[in-house]
């Protein structure tokens, strides 16, 4: 619905369609109903629960997504990994976040030689706020973001592939183990 507009970026739809090819057959938890092009939306693209009956609507906002006014080369892509990947991790009932944790302290206690990880522990945790912050996965006030820092890695394991970093994909593992412990 939406996709014969004459008004829309086609460069946007194209990156729309090309999110959810490479997202929803190998994540069918999302439960997509509907996918439609229209001004309702209030983000460049949006999830919504449908009323009348079980799945979601994904929505490409065609007031943001003209071309007189196309968006950013990839921003349509990321925008609807980012809503595909919090859909994921609402579908795991809440593991994800609390797992992230403490998959992220694993990950740098591994990178530390022997002699670091038994420093004293304001070290270590001064370490590891270093290394969040260098790993792009704190917020302005450097604490952790577990939300965002899960949407971000996968979208960089869906956009990147093989070559997204060791850090994202153990934290799209921790995504799709949370969607399995959830049943």
């Amino acid at each position: 619905m939406g996709f014969d507009n004459p008004d829309l970026d086609l460069a946007a739809a194209e990156e729309f369609v090309a999110a959810i090819d490479a997202i929803v057959p190998a994540h069918p938890q999302i439960a997509l109903r509907k996918v439609q092009i229209t001004p309702a939306a209030t983000h460049l693209v949006d999830l919504v629960q449908a009323d009348d009956t079980p799945g979601s609507i994904l929505i490409l906002n065609s007031a943001l997504v003209t071309a007189a006014t196309p968006p950013a080369p990839n921003a349509t892509f990321a925008a609807t990994a980012r809503v595909c990947g919090r859909a994921l991790i609402a579908a795991g009932a809440g593991y994800a976040p609390t797992l992230a944790h403490r998959t992220l302290i694993g990950l740098y206690l591994d990178s530390l030689d022997i002699r670091r990880r038994y420093d004293t522990l304001a070290r270590v945790v001064r370490g590891y706020r270093t290394w969040l912050d260098r790993e792009g996965l704190s917020n302005r006030e450097g604490q952790l973001d577990p939300m965002a820092a899960l949407e971000e890695a996968f979208l960089a394991v869906i956009r990147d592939g093989d070559s997204a970093s060791r850090t994202a994909k153990a934290l799209y593992q921790v995504i799709v183990s949370a969607v399995y412990r959830a049943g």
